[in-house]
């Protein structure tokens, strides 16, 4: 059942988006979205600051990333095998 609701909404949503293609400026949509999407990321990021400044004033005992050796050594493995 879970597939057959999510086919049925995938068909729905591309069914609509065929018809709207004729009807919207594609390209004008698609800088506005980028613009959206960019605002979005810059938010997430802010969010993500302020939680981690907040951690770190509270003084909890795992408020840093590093103080915690199962998470340390996470971080260093993706580190260790990013290319570049």
């Amino acid at each position: 059942m879970w597939g057959a609701g999510h086919g049925t909404g995938v068909l729905i949503l591309g069914s609509l988006g065929i018809f709207a293609k004729s009807a919207l400026d594609i390209e004008t949509l698609s800088a506005y979205s980028e613009s959206f999407v960019g605002f979005m990321l810059l938010g997430i990021g802010l969010w993500a600051a302020h939680k981690t400044v907040l951690l770190q004033r509270s003084g909890a005992p795992d408020s840093h990333i590093l103080s915690n050796p199962r998470r340390s050594r996470t971080l260093y493995g993706m580190a260790r095998d990013t290319p570049g």
